[in-house]
């Protein structure tokens, strides 16, 4: 049987645009169990925030970042 291939992103930075939910929040949370220092691009200032509480209070290395309007419609 094969093992799956580890991925080893210690000391490596990364930023993951989208990545308060949905796939880009899968992605961020990977590389950051990887070891990399992840910077996160959101437009939803919500979502974004969450992301922020959350990622304080555990041992997480990730960061919110950017966040601007939606343009309305």
């Amino acid at each position: 049987m094969n093992r799956p291939a580890t991925l080893d992103l210690t000391g490596k930075r990364a930023i993951v645009s989208a990545g308060a939910s949905g796939i880009g929040h899968a992605i961020a949370t990977a590389m950051q169990r990887a070891g990399a220092r992840v910077q996160v691009c959101e437009m939803d200032r919500t979502a974004l925030a969450e992301l922020a509480r959350s990622s304080s209070s555990s041992s997480a290395r990730t960061s919110a970042g950017i966040s601007r309007d939606r343009p309305s419609r």
